[in-house]
């Protein structure tokens, strides 16, 4: 089932489910005076539907991977830098990541925003 229907959220569809659950949870935060004002979801998040393994096995390396870039992270003021060699070794050793998966992760945006000297 399509989940909009000429550029509205169709009724019944899971991102209308969504959609009303997040919006409740929102209502009832700021009624309890929980929040104070503050947003209680992430902006720019878009839910995503893991439609098969190899989708699942992405999202979890990205989950498991995403503390370390922030590590090596360009915008970090605090954080460190290394070499290309240095965190390819870190991601074949430490998280056994190798082949095409390795050379994926190391042409990604992600990796293009590491301190690599």
């Amino acid at each position: 089932m399509p989940h909009l229907r000429n550029g509205k959220p169709v009724g019944g569809s899971l991102s209308t489910i969504i959609g009303g659950y997040k919006s409740g949870v929102t209502r009832q935060a700021h009624s309890l005076s929980l929040l104070s004002h503050r947003i209680l979801w992430q902006s720019r998040f878009y839910d995503h539907i893991i439609r098969d393994d190899l989708a699942m096995y992405f999202i979890r390396q990205y989950i498991e991977l995403n503390p370390l870039f922030w590590q090596y992270d360009i915008k970090d003021p605090n954080g460190t830098s290394t070499t290309h060699e240095q965190f390819q070794n870190l991601l074949t050793r430490q998280h056994g990541i190798t082949g095409d998966a390795l050379v994926m992760i190391m042409s990604s945006r992600k990796a293009q925003r590491l301190k690599i000297r």
